[in-house]
């Protein structure tokens, strides 16, 4: 079973670094799932992301899509479209509560959670592969391994 983190451009303190990546990595595997990070160069590649065949073949994709305020409306209309057409359930990581997206651009599909931690982008991730991992265990019948729910790695 496969997680999809997916990591639109952003400012270095949304990003998360190699020992953050590790750690969710190695979170992913003793629930029994692969994970895949993937960090696009722009909005557009974020789009192509969602829409391709990585996301498509996953069981539930992690999207941290970064600060949007500034992005033009088109963008944001395909990155709405995308998560219409997303067929797996998602997972929105923010570092701050002010980048959540705008419920008027919300796809029609609610995300599975939101997690906006201000400022701890880290934690979030953490916070947002526990989630995902507990709910996969429980939509296949299995329990969840008891450390996926501690936020400390």
């Amino acid at each position: 079973m496969g997680i999809v983190f997916l990591q639109a451009p952003c400012a270095a303190s949304a990003a998360i670094d190699g020992w953050v990546a590790a750690a969710l990595w190695r979170t992913a595997r003793r629930g029994g799932h692969c994970l895949r990070y993937q960090a696009s160069e722009s909005l557009d590649a974020l789009v192509d992301l969602l829409r391709g065949r990585m996301c498509a073949s996953s069981d539930l994709v992690l999207l941290n899509p970064g600060d949007l305020s500034a992005a033009p409306n088109r963008t944001l209309r395909s990155i709405r479209d995308a998560l219409d057409l997303l067929p797996v359930p998602y997972i929105e990581i923010h570092a701050h509560s002010g980048e959540l997206l705008d419920l008027d651009l919300r796809s029609s599909r609610q995300p599975l959670a939101t997690i906006a931690i201000g400022g701890d982008v880290d934690a979030a991730c953490r916070i947002a592969m526990g989630v995902a991992i507990r709910y996969l265990s429980l939509r296949d019948g299995r329990d969840a391994p008891a450390h996926t729910l501690n936020v400390p790695e």
